[in-house]
């Protein structure tokens, strides 16, 4: 799980964003 949340946290500006877009459409 380490691992995972530190891949997420490095993305984590990427996915909020890519989020934000789904989001919103």
């Amino acid at each position: 799980m380490d691992e995972l949340q530190r891949l997420a946290d490095r993305g984590n500006t990427t996915a909020a964003e890519q989020l934000a877009e789904l989001t919103a459409e």
